[in-house]
């Protein structure tokens, strides 16, 4: 199975061009704090990201349209983030995208009892983060919500790399690196929120920006329901 980002479109290098000036930008504007300007460009990036995702329209799939609802949850996160004063809500839509987006690796490459031992790494990894921010929540109730969510992640994190076995189905490396830079980031914003450090700033804006281009890039190749195998 090829790979690639392949079939190129009109306009995949303009695209590419954007994620990587945005990735940079965006991880020096955040990193000096410059929100009147990433209050704009993130939800614009975002757009963008969500216009490359649903191009070309045909053929069209109900994976696609999962793709599609997670990349709009994505954007109705941080805008809320960006314009609101109600951002702590943003982890809403945010589960709305990992839960689009597991909907959508499951169908992929449905799970088996053999794949088991290759969610306990990802589990280690969230109980090292929960644990390390559980005395900063400012409230009870955020600990089971913040578990339930690091949870959600390692489930979809799981599932992504599930799609490079063989066979794969189409889009499975995008999906796949799509996938653990998106754990990653939002494993960072915990941290970056209660454990705040300038590191975990630098290091979300490397990851987020190519996370979403590559899930929009993967969305071509979902062109029909039976683009994986279940094993």
């Amino acid at each position: 199975m090829n790979l690639s980002l392949s079939p190129r479109l009109p306009g995949d290098r303009a695209f590419l061009a954007l994620v990587a000036v945005s990735t940079l930008a965006l991880t020096v504007l955040r990193t000096l704090s410059m929100d009147p300007i990433t209050r704009w460009w993130i939800p614009l990036f975002e757009v963008a990201v969500l216009a490359r995702a649903v191009f070309p329209v045909a053929p069209w799939s109900r994976l696609r349209t999962h793709l599609a609802i997670a990349l709009a949850f994505c954007l109705a996160g941080d805008i809320l983030i960006n314009w609101t004063s109600q951002g702590t809500y943003c982890i809403v839509f945010f589960a709305g995208t990992h839960l689009n987006l597991l909907w959508i690796l499951v169908r992929l490459r449905r799970p088996v009892r053999a794949d088991i031992p290759a969610l306990l790494p990802w589990c280690v990894a969230s109980l090292v983060v929960f644990a390390s921010v559980a005395s900063s929540l400012p409230k009870p109730w955020m600990a089971p919500v913040l578990a339930a969510y690091l949870l959600l992640l390692d489930l979809m994190v799981w599932r992504a790399l599930a799609l490079l076995s063989d066979p794969r189905p189409g889009g499975a490396l995008p999906l796949a690196l799509g996938g653990v830079l998106f754990f990653a980031t939002d494993h960072l914003v915990v941290l970056q929120i209660l454990r705040p450090a300038t590191i975990w700033v630098v290091a979300t804006w490397v990851c987020y920006p190519p996370a979403l281009a590559l899930l929009a890039l993967a969305g071509r190749n979902l062109a029909t329901t039976g683009t994986g195998t279940p094993r």
